[in-house]
């Protein structure tokens, strides 16, 4: 059993430092032994960012080249989400959970021990994106309307449920969306609109959001891709909105559409979209960056970066 001091020393001696609130003190009274309350916190984002980055700084400085293309035809761009869109619903079928964060405790054969800590991951991983709207000032609750862009099973949607009013929580595989459905009624999450995402510029419908958050999502799409949401997202927030979206900024020094096309892989990818590329759109879409953060969200693949951006 789970001891409000196993938390505490949880949070002091792994993170170094102390709990947000007394909210998540009582999340985490939910975990059935210590030990499974000290594995959770030590795959921690926040734990895995701060030993990792003692390893990465200054990580790619000496590349002097960076070529990805990010202009594409129309039927391009198209042909590149069917196939995005392919590879999760599979993998919505497959091996939801484990698609979302690549862990073995998040196996098909290991996910009903460990529902529990998948979705408490995403209370933690909410918290980390909105310390970068507090740092700034700016408000981390209290949101009229929310996007979950990518939502996955939910695991991030569940937690904006309790911080806006109404959230659309967005995703292109139907498996994923099933089972987010189904957490929610479970969990009694009433406010959340889950939305199949059919085809890209049905983004051009979405407006008005005043917090939209994407983490782990957009990496897996190729770079036009990439720009193309980004562009969309930043789009849909109306003035003084915020967001907060995590990209990958380097992980290989060349990219061609034509290249990519011709050799489809089936598997979960990783890109990355060019730091110079996502600044140029901020600026395009009238916003302005409020932080920018390296994190470890794919290891010691590449840099990624998450970007806390305001809506002008």
């Amino acid at each position: 059993m789970v001891t409000r001091e196993d938390v505490l020393n949880a949070y002091r001696f792994v993170l170094g430092r102390e709990p947000e609130n007394s909210e998540v003190i009582t999340i985490h009274l939910n975990f059935p032994t210590v030990k499974a309350l000290r594995e959770h916190f030590m795959a921690s984002e926040e734990f895995v960012s701060s030993t990792y980055g003692l390893l990465t700084v200054g990580r790619y400085a000496e590349r002097t080249r960076q070529e990805i293309q990010i202009d594409c035809a129309d039927e391009e761009l198209d042909a590149m989400l069917r196939e995005t869109s392919r590879t999760w619903s599979q993998f919505g079928e497959e091996a939801p959970h484990w698609s979302v964060l690549t862990s073995e405790r998040y196996s098909p054969d290991n996910i009903d021990e460990n529902i529990a800590q998948f979705y408490l991951s995403g209370v933690h991983d909410l918290q980390v994106a909105l310390n970068a709207l507090r740092r700034a000032g700016l408000k981390a609750e209290g949101f009229e309307r929310a996007l979950d862009f990518g939502c996955g099973v939910g695991r991030l949607s569940m937690p904006l449920s309790s911080i806006a009013t109404q959230v659309t929580s967005v995703d292109v595989s139907p498996g994923h969306l099933k089972l987010a459905r189904a957490r929610a009624a479970e969990t009694g999450v009433s406010n959340v609109d889950f939305v199949q995402l059919r085809d890209l510029r049905a983004l051009d419908d979405f407006s008005g959001y005043d917090f939209i958050l994407s983490l782990i999502v957009l990496q897996h799409n190729p770079p036009p891709v990439m720009a193309y949401a980004f562009r969309r997202l930043l789009r849909a927030l109306r003035s003084g909105g915020v967001a907060v979206i995590q990209m990958p900024t380097f992980i290989s020094e060349y990219f061609s559409v034509e290249h990519y096309l011709a050799n489809p892989t089936g598997d979960m990818e990783m890109h990355a979209l060019p730091q110079s590329a996502i600044f140029e759109i901020i600026s395009q879409e009238g916003c302005r960056v409020v932080e920018v953060t390296e994190d470890a969200s794919i290891g010691a693949m590449g840099l990624s970066h998450r970007f806390t951006i305001e809506k002008l």
